[in-house]
């Protein structure tokens, strides 16, 4: 009976796997999402290189969920999205103002790091950066 017991509590730690959240990732990662308004909730995701795709809602710094994880990207998939973020990165110096609703874009990259945020009334239009984020909402959208 206590070899028994002894093998329970081996399969049931041995075979837990490790949970990775995107504040504890050191690999490369996009973040982004959109929010503001009357009440100032965000939706924020992330795509972390590994293909791991997260979410979390709520009001920075007040109500905000932890990261729940949503999805996988296929290597394909991520590999384009990270190297999209790695062009705008090094030719996009986006200076909008954020407005009442805003989008954002935050890259985490080899290639360097670089925040960009706009007004969703006037978004750039045209750019590799929306179009980044056009990119993005659409794995979100499909999950």
């Amino acid at each position: 009976m206590r070899i028994l017991f002894l093998l329970s509590l081996i399969l049931f730690f041995g075979c837990q796997s490790t949970k990775t959240i995107p504040a504890d990732y050191e690999g490369q990662r996009i973040t982004f999402g959109a929010g503001g308004g009357f009440t100032g909730a965000v939706t924020t995701y992330c795509l972390l290189e590994n293909g791991r795709l997260y979410k979390k809602e709520g009001i920075p710094g007040k109500n905000e969920s932890e990261y729940e994880k949503i999805g996988r990207l296929n290597k394909s998939e991520r590999t384009a999205l990270l190297n999209q973020g790695a062009e705008a990165i090094k030719i996009f110096e986006y200076e909008g103002q954020p407005g009442n609703m805003y989008a954002f874009v935050d890259c985490e990259l080899d290639a360097g790091k670089g925040r960009f945020t706009w007004d969703m009334g006037d978004p750039p239009t045209g750019d590799i950066l929306y179009e980044l984020y056009l990119s993005l909402m659409k794995t979100v959208k499909s999950e």
